[in-house]
C-alpha cells in the first residue's frame, strides 16, 4: 500500500503495486484515464463531475481509501503506470478540489497529490479519509442529491436503510468520544487521575483518535518505546514513567515538590495531558493570593504538544483525533493582561470551562490555530476580547 503521508509517495511506490499486482479493494481504486472534467461537451464534463464525486463520496462513506487516476486496471488489479497528460498539473488539482468541494455536503475531508512520470504527465492520488460526519451525499450544481459507498466489488448507491444506519454510526462515534471527555473532566476534578495532584485549578488537553472506539490498540512495546514524545506541558527537572491498568503514565517526581503534571497514553491511544496548577501568584497583590494564567505560558506548551502529535505517527494512529481543552478550578482566577500597564482582568467566575472538540486533520498543522480559541474564551471569561498570543 502507500505510504501513510501521502506526500511521501513516490513513483516507487506506485509501481511496487504494480510490481505485486496489487488489486483493488474496498480502500483502493485504479483509474487509467482522467475524469474530462474540461470537456468542451457540456453533457459529458457534468456526466465526468459526478462520476468524481461519486468515487470520492463512497470513499468517505466506506473505509477512506486510495483514488489512484494514470494507473492501468486490467480485471481489477494494476497492470502499468501510464500516467494522465496535463500542462499544468497544479491548475488540474485546483479544479478537482473545488468540484469536490462544492459537490458534496458534508465536504469530504481528503488530499491529492501528484507523482510526476515527465514535464507533462503526472500520477494523480486522491486520498480520502473515512468520515465521521456521514453520509455524504453527491448534490452537483444543485440537483437532488445521491449517496454512495463501497464495497469489494467498487462504489454502489445507497439504500436509504445504508444511508440511516452510516448516520447513527457517526452520531454514535461523536457521542462516545463526547462523553469520554465528559466522564474524564469529572474523574479529573474529584481528583481520580493516575498521579495524585494537590491544587483544584487544572488545565487538560485531550487528544482522542476516532479509531480509539473501533478496535485499536497500542502495541505493548509501544507504550514504553515513545515515551519521549510525551512530555508534560511546561518545563520539570526530569520525568519518569510507570505502567497502569489503562496504559503508561509519564509525570515528574522531584523530592519535597508536588507532581506538576502527567501525560497518560491509554492502550486505545487516547492522551490525556494534565497540567497541575498552570497560574502564577499575581506579584501585585501577594496579600490576596490571588493566581493569575499568562499568556507567556501558551507560547510554552506549543512545541510540547506537538509532540504528541509525533507520537501519534509512531503509533501509527490515523487521522482524524479530536482535540479537546478543559479548565478546572478557575473560579477567583484572573488572566494576566499583555498592555502597557500591567492591568488585571476581573475574576473569573466560572469554576470550570470546557471547549468544544476540533478536528485535527493533519499531523502537521498549525497547533497555535488550534489552541488560541480556547485561550481566548479563557481571556473572555476575565474580561479581555482576546488571548494576547
Amino acid at each position: 500500500m502507500l505510504p501513510d503521508i501521502l506526500e511521501q509517495t513516490t513513483i516507487a511506490d506506485i509501481q511496487k503495486l504494480v510490481t505485486d499486482r496489487v488489486p483493488e479493494s474496498i480502500k483502493l481504486e485504479y483509474k487509467r484515464d482522467n475524469y474530462r472534467i474540461n470537456n468542451t461537451n457540456a453533457d459529458d464534463k457534468k456526466k465526468q463531475c459526478k462520476e468524481l464525486l461519486k468515487d470520492t463520496s463512497a470513499f468517505a462513506n466506506s473505509q477512506g481509501g486510495d483514488l489512484i487516476i494514470g494507473v492501468d486496471e486490467p480485471k481489477g488489479t494494476s497492470g502499468s503506470v501510464v500516467g494522465i497528460e496535463t500542462s499544468d498539473v497544479d491548475n488540474l488539482k485546483r479544479q478537482m478540489i473545488a468540484i469536490i468541494r462544492n459537490g458534496t455536503d458534508p465536504t469530504l475531508v481528503f488530499t491529492i497529490h501528484t507523482v510526476e512520470l515527465s514535464t507533462d504527465r503526472h500520477v494523480l492520488i486522491i486520498r480520502v479519509r473515512r468520515s465521521s460526519h456521514g453520509p455524504h451525499k453527491v448534490s452537483f450544481q444543485g440537483e437532488p442529491g445521491s449517496y454512495w459507498c463501497r464495497d469489494s466489488g467498487g462504489a454502489h448507491e445507497m439504500t436509504s436503510q445504508e444511508v440511516g444506519k452510516l448516520a447513527k454510526q457517526s452520531q454514535s462515534l461523536l457521542d462516545q468520544i463526547e462523553a469520554f471527555r465528559k466522564n474524564r473532566i469529572e474523574a479529573i476534578d474529584r481528583n481520580e487521575c493516575p498521579v495524585a495532584l494537590s491544587s483544584h485549578r487544572r488545565m487538560v488537553f485531550h487528544f482522542i483518535p476516532e479509531v480509539a472506539f473501533s478496535g485499536f490498540r497500542v502495541k505493548s512495546h509501544d507504550l514504553v518505546s515513545h515515551i519521549l514524545w510525551m512530555p508534560i506541558l511546561h518545563f520539570v527537572v526530569s520525568q519518569t514513567h510507570e505502567y497502569n491498568s489503562d496504559g503508561i503514565v509519564t509525570y515528574d517526581r522531584d523530592a519535597g515538590i508536588p507532581t506538576s503534571g502527567y501525560v497518560q497514553l491509554y492502550r486505545n491511544g487516547i492522551v490525556e495531558s494534565v497540567v497541575h496548577e498552570p497560574t502564577f501568584f499575581n506579584p501585585n497583590d501577594l496579600a490576596k493570593q490571588t493566581r493569575l494564567f499568562d499568556h507567556s505560558y501558551i507560547r510554552e506548551i506549543q512545541p510540547r504538544l506537538k509532540n504528541y502529535f509525533e507520537l501519534f505517527r509512531k503509533l501509527e494512529v490515523p487521522p482524524p483525533v479530536w482535540l479537546y481543552m478543559s479548565f478546572i478550578g478557575l473560579d477567583g482566577c484572573q488572566v494576566y493582561s499583555n498592555d502597557f500597564l500591567r492591568s488585571q482582568s476581573k475574576l473569573i467566575r466560572e469554576k470550570t470551562l470546557l471547549m468544544p472538540g476540533q478536528e485535527i486533520e493533519d499531523f502537521g498543522a498549525d497547533i497555535k490555530g488550534m489552541i488560541k480559541p480556547g485561550f481566548d474564551k479563557l481571556w473572555n471569561a476575565g474580561g479581555y476580547p482576546n488571548c494576547p498570543l
